[in-house]
């Protein structure tokens, strides 16, 4: 580019209907495959070189995934029904269904990977966040609540921002539609003189914008990049 107003001209490359309703989000496992989630109560896994899907699964609606676990191999779908679904790579035809994980839809997913993605995140429209073990058989590890409704998409892993510590622990930023983004600390479980001390919590800033924001992407371990404006939704 020799501007930064000079077009980009794309070629495309192929146009492939698979999913019958919108697809909800679509993930890059390695440079071979990828996977989405579509409103019609299926998840795909593509073959990214040959644009082909190989494997479509049955389920209910998912409104967002995630692959987490310190090998990345277990993937983790939230419903809108609230419910968690995995599926771990090795055995991918064959998924467990975790029933109400959240008491409403579950709005994102994020893997900690500053924690080898030991933990993932997850966030419901409600305001709700829940802590967890990236296992087949996810184990929550804390739960809070939010004052505000959770925007669409929009809660990220704030990577090397805080000091290392000897605990472990992890920042997430979350957006809210209530014009706010709070930058929390997520400090794990662990044991003390025999004494197992749990999951904890902490709101370390909260900003603010003059418009609600939509999405958040970290640039660098300084700054946020927040892009705002108002979507039309429901909720």
């Amino acid at each position: 580019m020799q501007h930064a107003n000079e077009k980009i001209k794309f070629q495309p490359v192929k146009s492939i209907e698979e999913h019958n309703s919108g697809i909800n989000q679509m993930l890059k496992l390695n440079d071979r495959e990828l996977v989405t989630v579509s409103d019609d109560c299926s998840l795909k896994f593509w073959n990214a070189q040959l644009l082909r899907v190989e494997l479509s699964i049955s389920t209910e609606t998912i409104t967002c995934i995630v692959a987490t676990s310190p090998k990345k191999d277990i993937i983790i779908a939230g419903c809108h029904s609230g419910n968690l679904i995995t599926i771990r790579m090795q055995y991918r035809s064959k998924k467990e269904v975790f029933n109400l994980a959240h008491n409403n839809l579950i709005r994102v997913l994020t893997s900690l990977s500053s924690l080898r993605d030991k933990y993932f995140v997850s966030a419901d429209v409600c305001g709700f966040i829940k802590l967890w073990v990236s296992t087949a058989k996810p184990v929550t590890l804390l739960e809070f609540k939010l004052e505000g409704a959770i925007s669409y998409n929009s809660m990220i892993e704030v990577e090397n921002w805080m000091p290392k510590s000897d605990q472990e622990s992890a920042v997430i930023a979350c957006a809210l539609k209530s014009q706010s983004v709070h930058l929390i600390l997520i400090t794990m479980p662990v044991s003390v003189m025999g004494q197992h001390k749990k999951a904890q919590y902490q709101i370390l800033r909260t900003l603010t914008t003059q418009v609600k924001p939509t999405c958040l992407i970290q640039l660098d371990r300084r700054h946020l990049a927040i892009a705002v404006g108002s979507l039309k939704e429901e909720s």
